[in-house]
């Protein structure tokens, strides 16, 4: 786990310092509602394409999409960005902000190897 900024969620301005997991056994990145503003841009999902995805927070069910453009993670390099990713939306008890999958993981260059630890 780590930290990440965030410069734009749904296409509104943030700047706060939000609280990552790094989830390489699931395959999507997923944001929690309670970091969204009011006037951000969701797109919803179709009623029969609702998602359950699993990650190492649980089971989490998602119907919305929001896009995070300008994902930085500070602790690595301050001035290296992701340009843009789509996360699903999630509204469950989580202490994570974002949960980074693979889809993020590759973007950002970072590679697990678990063969080498």
């Amino acid at each position: 786990s780590t930290i990440a900024i965030v410069d734009n969620i749904g296409y509104q301005p943030s700047k706060r310092i939000l609280r990552v997991l790094f989830d390489s056994g699931s395959s999507k990145t997923l944001i929690s509602q309670r970091v969204l503003t009011k006037q951000a841009r969701v797109k919803r999902l179709h009623a029969n394409s609702k998602v359950q995805l699993l990650t190492l927070a649980g089971n989490v069910p998602v119907n919305t999409l929001v896009t995070l453009t300008d994902i930085r993670l500070p602790e690595f390099d301050k001035n290296r960005k992701v340009k843009q990713i789509n996360a699903y939306v999630f509204d469950q008890k989580c202490r994570y902000d974002i949960i980074f999958g693979t889809d993020f993981l590759g973007q950002a260059g970072i590679y697990l190897n678990f063969s080498k630890n």
